[in-house]
């Protein structure tokens, strides 16, 4: 998580006018992140092909509207979808993980962490299994998060 996380998908545009600060895209740096998410063994090809779209309409977005601030689109954990990655994995390690909804070779797994004060951490994970009989992640969804 370290190793991606130091991963910069942007960086200021040079040439943008002086009074203006807006950021372009690093293409080699989104297929690096892609790269070293595939060599985990551990997503989809779904999941990447997802991703991968992700980058490239952000980046198109910048490209179309330059912004200033943190971009949007690349402003957050691509993991753990959040701001916040370290304490939402530590949330998410002290609460339950429940199979939701299970077919022969796709099932849900709903992670959810302990409720602080009316809000609580939740994940969804989609999981596929291979013709090997590995379990892939296909998606993540944070739509168990509530707040």
């Amino acid at each position: 998580m370290d190793s991606l996380a130091a991963i910069n998908f942007v960086s200021l545009n040079e040439t943008a006018p002086d009074s203006m600060e807006s950021f372009v895209a690093d293409y080699q740096a989104m297929e690096q992140w892609l790269t070293m998410v595939r060599r985990s063994n551990k997503v989809s090809l779904n999941y990447l092909n997802h991703w991968r779209t992700h980058f490239h309409r952000y980046a198109d977005t910048l490209r179309l509207h330059p912004q200033g601030g943190p971009p949007e689109g690349f402003n957050y954990d691509f993991i753990m979808l959040s701001q916040e990655p370290d304490t939402d994995a530590a949330d998410l390690q002290a609460g339950t993980f429940t199979v939701e909804r299970q077919q022969a070779n796709r099932v849900l797994v709903q992670a959810r962490g302990p409720r602080h004060n009316g809000w609580q951490v939740g994940l969804d994970f989609v999981l596929i299994r291979t013709p090997e009989n590995h379990w892939l992640i296909d998606s993540i969804s944070n739509t168990g998060s509530t707040f």
